[in-house]
């Protein structure tokens, strides 16, 4: 693990063991949405960790992490879909079939499943992940602007393989390094600087 990782990844160790750090007052009552982005070829790395987290005694806040990619799966399997879904790649090039995966994943759903689990669980914090895996069915930004109107009161990080930029008027997010976003991100940035 190179030293900037392995220095970002400890960073948010540290925030997770800080009970004072999520106070509403450190983001002048701005909605608590963050995201921790990282090198996409450090994925294994930041999942280790994550896993790390989820297990640690030492964390200050009950979290609870959710990966997206999983919840979609989840979803399909509830309903009998899964099977159906690998018939449908079989059929179709790749952009057809995520068209037709878009029409039987539908976004709405999985906020929704987020949002369950966020007041059933009722977790200090959620750490979501899985965005690079559910790409291009569920987006970031659909992410962060949905779950802002939704779950505004819970703390929610969202690890991103890619970069998240911060100048003074809007964060601009490059998923995988390579794929960038027009949307406009009300979002802090942990654990590298450049808090809005």
């Amino acid at each position: 693990m190179n030293e900037s990782l392995t220095s970002k990844l400890n960073c948010l160790i540290n925030i997770l063991k800080d009970e004072n750090y999520f106070k509403r007052e450190n983001i002048a009552n701005e909605v608590p949405f963050y995201i921790f982005d990282y090198n996409p070829e450090d994925e294994l790395e930041v999942r280790k960790t994550i896993n790390q987290i989820s297990e640690s005694k030492q964390i200050k806040y009950n979290v609870e992490i959710l990966n997206l990619y999983d919840i979609a799966i989840n979803y399909l399997q509830e309903n009998n879909l899964l099977e159906k879904t690998f018939e449908i790649e079989k059929k179709f090039t790749p952009e057809k079939f995520f068209t037709r995966l878009k029409s039987i994943i539908d976004p709405e759903l999985i906020l929704n499943k987020i949002v369950k689990i966020s007041v059933t669980k009722e977790p200090d914090i959620l750490i979501l992940t899985g965005i690079g895996n559910i790409y291009p069915i569920l987006r970031a930004h659909l992410i962060i602007n949905k779950l802002q109107e939704k779950i505004y009161n819970k703390t929610v990080i969202l690890m991103y393989p890619g970069t998240f930029e911060i100048s003074d008027t809007e964060g601009q997010l490059l998923l995988f390094n390579k794929l960038e976003s027009k949307a406009f991100y009300r979002a802090f940035k942990i654990c590298g600087g450049g808090v809005r």
